[in-house]
C-alpha cells in the first residue's frame, strides 16, 4: 500500500468504455481541463485502455501530504473525493489496530475497505465522501454516494460509454457525447421550485442518490441502499441526562473533526441553534489554538438603511455572541442588481438552490483565503428537529396528560379558539387519512402561479406536474416525518449548488450537524425524548444550555425586510427591461403574456402575498434564461 497521506477537497472526472474500446486519450485529457482552477492547474490522470480517472487535489486537512485520490490493487482502481473524519476506527476494522498505516492516504484506506467488504464498505466510513471503483475483472463501475450527498457526484451512460464527475461542467467536456436539456425536470421545476429535483437538467445525467451504491455494466444499472435515516434501532431505555452527555460528546466531536486544518476556518451565523452552537463550539476551539473564527450572516448590519428592530432582531444575539467569543463578522448586502445577475445564472450547471446571500459569503472566503466554512445546515432535520407530528403521535398512542401539556404550549395561549385551532390542525388533521389530511397541511403553497408554466409544457408532462404538485405531509409520527424529511432532497439540492460555486474558489462546505454518527444517534431515540413536552428543540437545547445564549431566535425579521427590498428593487429592474422590449420569454415553456403583465405590476409594499408573486416571477425568469442558453435551431 502506498504511504502518502492525502485528506482534502477534490474534483474528480472518469470515463469508463464497457465494450472495451480504447480510451482517447487526448480527447479525455482536453476534458480534464474543464477542472483547471486558478489554483489548481494540474490534474492527476490515470488512463488504462478502457478506463481513464482524472482528479485535481486541494489540501484541508493537518495530515495532508502530497495529493493523490487514486488507488489500485490491481484488479480495482478507485478514486475518491473524500475526507474521512474517523479514520483510527476504520483502520481497526480492517486492521485490528486503529493506529496501524498512519500515513495511508483516504483513497488507500477506501480501496481496502471496498476489497474487504465491497458494497458494504461505506457503513464502515466516517466523513464527507464520494468515491468510484472500476472492477477490471467484473467489468462494473461502482459509484459510492455519502449518506446525505455532501460530497455530490453526477454520471452519465451513453452507449457503452460511462462518464462520471463531481462537477456538472466536467461532464459537459466530452464533446463527443450527446448533452440536451431534459424539458421534463423544467415542467418539474416551474410547478414547484421548491420541490428538491432528483434529475439534473440535462437528459441522461444522473445525480447519485445519498445511501447508496449505484452498480454500471454492460447489461444494466442497479442501485443498492447502504444507508436510510428510516426505522433504525431503538434505544429507549436511555435516561434523559444519558441523550444530553452522548448528544453533547457527538456534536462536539463531528465539529472539532471538520475543523482540523491550519487553513483559515469560517462559519455560518445567524440567532439560531444550529448556527450558534456550531460557531461556538468551532471559535473555542479556534482560540485555544490563537486564531480567530470569521462569522459570516446574510442579514445587513445595523444601520440606517438596516435598523434596530428590537428585541426580535437576530442581530442582538450575533453581536453578544461575536463579543464573548471573538468572533470576526460580516454581515450581507446582497442587492435588487445582485439577484438580477442571479436570475441569469447557469441553473442548469449550478442546480436549483436559491440562496444567493450565498455568493457574497464566497467572495469574501475567497478573498481571505479561507478554505473551510462550516454550516449548521442539516441540522433541523435530526439534531434539532421541531417535532411537527409530535402531538397528532401523541393522542394516536394515547399520552393525552402529555398531549395536553404540548397543546398548550404549542398554542401560547389559554383562548379556547387558540387551543382548538392548533388541536385540530397540528393534533386531529394529520391522524386523518391522507387525501383528507393534506386538505390541512402546515406548509403553504409558495407558487400561486406555478411560475407561469405553459399549458403546452403542462400537456406534454402531466405525470412531472402532478408529481412536483403533490403536498408534502406531516403525518401523526414525528420520527417517521424526520426521516421523509431527511430522504427528501434539498439537502444534497443546497449542497451541490454550493460545492458547486464553492470550488473553483478553492473553498470547501462541511456541515458537523449531518454527521452520520450523530444522525443514527438521533434517529435511534424515543420521540418522547426527543420532543417531551413540545419545547421547540427540547433535546438540542437542553444538551447544551450551558454553552448556548439564554435567548435564541427563530425568526429572522431583518433579513427578512433585507429581502424583501432587494426583491421589489430586482422587480423594479424586471418591469424595465419588459417596457424597453429587451426580454424574450418563451412561449413554448411560458405563459408569456402572464408573466409580462405580472412583472409590469410592481406593487408598493412586499407583503405575503406580493412575495408569493416575485417568487413565481423568479422561478419563471430562471426558466427564461435557460432557454436563452439554449442552441438556436
Amino acid at each position: 500500500m502506498d504511504t502518502t497521506a492525502t485528506s482534502g477537497m477534490s474534483a474528480i472526472l472518469g470515463r469508463i468504455e464497457l465494450d472495451g474500446r480504447p480510451i482517447d486519450e487526448d480527447a479525455f485529457r482536453t476534458a480534464a481541463s474543464a477542472m483547471i482552477t486558478k489554483r489548481l492547474t494540474s490534474p492527476e490522470i490515470r488512463i488504462s485502455r478502457h478506463m481513464a480517472f482524472a482528479g485535481l487535489y486541494l489540501p484541508v486537512s493537518r495530515t495532508s501530504q502530497e495529493p493523490r485520490q487514486v488507488a489500485s490493487d490491481g484488479r480495482h482502481t478507485l478514486i475518491a473525493d473524500a475526507i474521512l473524519d474517523d479514520r483510527p476506527s476504520l483502520v481497526g476494522d480492517l486492521t485490528g489496530s486503529p493506529s496501524a498505516w498512519p500515513e495511508a492516504a483516504d483513497c488507500d484506506l477506501l480501496l481496502a475497505a471496498w476489497d474487504r467488504w465491497n458494497a458494504d464498505s461505506p457503513r464502515h466510513v466516517i466523513g464527507d465522501f464520494s468515491f468510484v471503483v472500476w472492477d477490471r475483472e467484473e467489468r462494473e463501475l461502482n459509484i459510492v454516494q455519502d449518506h446525505v450527498g455532501t460530497r455530490p457526484i453526477y454520471w452519465s451512460q451513453q452507449g457503452k460509454s460511462v462518464v462520471f464527475a463531481s462537477n456538472i461542467r466536467f461532464l459537459l467536456a466530452f464533446e463527443d457525447l450527446s448533452w440536451v436539456i431534459d424539458e421534463e425536470v423544467v415542467a418539474r421545476f416551474l410547478c414547484n421550485p421548491s420541490r428538491p429535483l432528483a434529475k439534473c437538467f440535462w437528459s441522461g445525467m444522473h445525480i447519485a442518490r445519498p445511501g447508496t451504491v449505484t452498480t454500471l455494466r454492460n447489461n444494466g444499472v442497479s442501485e443498492a441502499t447502504w444507508w436510510t435515516p428510516a426505522r433504525k434501532p431503538q434505544r429507549p431505555s436511555l435516561t434523559p441526562e444519558e441523550c444530553s452527555e452522548e448528544l453533547r460528546g457527538l456534536v462536539k466531536d463531528a465539529t472539532l473533526c471538520r475543523i482540523d486544518t491550519d487553513f483559515p476556518i469560517a462559519s455560518h451565523l445567524s440567532g439560531g441553534i444550529d448556527s450558534v452552537l456550531v460557531s461556538t463550539l468551532a471559535a473555542r476551539e479556534l482560540s485555544r489554538q490563537g486564531r480567530t473564527l470569521r462569522t459570516y450572516t446574510w442579514a445587513p448590519a445595523i444601520s440606517d438603511g438596516a435598523p434596530d428592530l428590537g428585541d426580535r432582531d437576530e442581530r442582538h444575539i450575533i453581536q453578544q455572541l461575536a463579543q464573548a467569543e471573538g468572533l470576526d463578522c460580516h454581515f450581507g448586502s446582497t442587492s435588487g442588481q445582485d439577484l438580477r445577475h442571479f436570475m441569469a445564472g447557469p441553473i442548469e450547471l449550478d442546480g436549483p438552490a436559491n440562496l444567493l446571500d450565498e455568493l457574497e459569503t464566497l467572495k469574501d472566503a475567497e478573498d481571505r483565503n479561507i478554505r473551510v466554512i462550516i454550516s449548521g445546515w442539516g441540522g433541523d432535520e435530526a439534531f434539532s428537529a421541531n417535532g411537527l407530528g409530535y402531538l397528532a403521535y401523541l393522542l394516536r398512542t394515547g399520552q393525552f396528560d402529555r398531549a395536553w401539556r404540548v397543546l398548550r404550549r404549542y398554542a401560547r395561549s389559554r383562548h379556547p379558539k387558540r387551543i382548538l385551532k392548533v388541536l385540530w390542525r397540528s393534533g386531529i388533521a394529520p391522524n386523518l387519512p391522507q387525501k383528507l389530511s393534506a386538505i390541512w397541511s402546515p406548509f403553504d403553497t409558495i407558487y400561486p402561479e406555478r411560475c407561469f408554466i405553459s399549458e403546452a409544457l403542462e400537456r406534454r408532462h402531466p405525470e412531472a406536474v402532478a408529481e412536483a404538485s403533490a403536498p408534502f405531509q406531516v403525518g401523526n409520527d414525528p420520527k417517521e416525518y424526520m426521516a421523509r424529511l431527511i430522504e427528501y432532497g434539498h439537502l444534497g439540492e443546497r449542497m451541490r449548488t454550493w460545492d458547486s460555486w464553492a470550488w473553483s474558489r478553492g473553498t470547501i462546505y462541511r456541515y458537523p450537524l449531518t454527521d452520520r454518527r450523530l444522525m443514527d444517534f438521533i434517529l435511534s431515540l424515543p420521540a418522547e425524548l426527543l420532543f417531551a413536552d413540545g419545547q421547540s428543540r427540547h433535546l438540542a437545547r437542553k444538551a447544551f444550555s450551558d454553552e448556548l445564549p439564554k435567548r435564541l431566535s427563530t425568526q429572522d425579521p431583518a433579513n427578512q425586510r433585507s429581502r424583501s427590498c432587494f426583491k421589489r428593487e430586482c422587480w423594479e429592474l424586471l418591469r424595465r427591461e419588459v417596457i424597453a422590449g429587451t426580454m424574450d420569454i418563451p412561449e413554448n415553456w411560458l405563459r408569456s403574456k402572464d408573466l409580462r403583465a405580472m412583472i409590469c405590476n410592481v406593487p408598493d409594499d412586499m407583503k405575503s402575498d406580493n412575495l408569493l408573486k416575485f417568487s413565481d416571477i423568479l422561478g419563471a425568469m430562471r426558466m427564461v434564461h435557460l432557454h436563452d442558453r439554449l442552441p438556436k435551431k
